[in-house]
């Protein structure tokens, strides 16, 4: 199955880079990093996660669970806080809330590129199944990371081929084996890390600026932007989902 280049999300140019080196900075030498980042809410399936980590917990037990963002604001308008709020109770619950780290706040573009270079795994257990793009998931590939996602329309596309894994939805014990494959497999690891990053080259903002203007002199609008730029042509860059 091909991504469709019309649904090609743009996601910043980053050299292939193992997580090893980006640690440090955060603070987290010696540890398997697995990561979610963007607007928290219902629909991200993050108990499921949750729900997988003492699983992949008892195999690797230097791995911690980053999630990061903010809550999105028509969530926090309905509910307040009571979803992440019942996330970091079941965290406790499952036995691993000091393992679990909840980041509420606005993470900007080059902390998710810090962070993600940073990643081991990158999980995106959205509930969606319908969901046609996902700017997270277009970041962590185009940075190169393992990408392990729920099979919803977006994720089947831009992680065939060797670019990632796919599980069924609500399915943590699924989650967790695709994760704990991935982690006792230096050689799949690599593989994957190394499709992702190459196929990644295609979403860099350079690139997703020259089909935008090829697409709009094809219509008949001969404005020609300065290539790469985003604020001329308009397109999003904050990856929320």
């Amino acid at each position: 199955m091909r991504v469709s280049e019309g649904r090609l999300h743009g996601a910043p140019d980053v050299p292939a880079r193992t997580s090893v080196a980006n640690k440090r900075a955060l603070g987290l030498e010696n540890k398997t990093v697995l990561t979610t980042f963007g607007l928290l809410s219902r629909g991200k399936g993050i108990e499921y996660v949750l729900d997988a980590l003492p699983l992949i917990f008892e195999k690797h037990s230097e791995a911690t669970y980053l999630l990061l963002g903010k809550t999105h604001p028509n969530l926090r308008k309905l509910d307040g806080e009571s979803y992440r709020e019942s996330l970091v109770e079941r965290a406790r619950l499952l036995g691993i809330g000091d393992r679990v780290r909840f980041e509420d706040r606005f993470i900007s573009d080059d902390e998710v590129v810090s962070y993600l270079m940073a990643t081991d795994v990158y999980v995106s257990a959205s509930l969606e199944r319908s969901q046609s793009v996902s700017g997270t998931l277009s970041y962590a590939v185009a940075c190169g990371r393992v990408a392990i996602a729920t099979e919803y329309m977006y994720a089947r596309e831009l992680l065939a081929e060797g670019r990632g894994i796919t599980v069924p939805f609500r399915d943590s014990r699924a989650l967790a084996g695709a994760v704990n494959l991935v982690l006792g497999d230096p050689m799949l690891r690599r593989s994957i890390e190394a499709n992702a990053h190459r196929f990644g080259r295609r979403m860099t903002w350079p690139q997703v600026a020259a089909k935008y203007e090829a697409a709009f002199v094809d219509s008949g609008l001969q404005t020609r932007p300065a290539a790469g730029s985003r604020a001329t042509l308009g397109i999003s860059c904050a990856p929320t989902r």
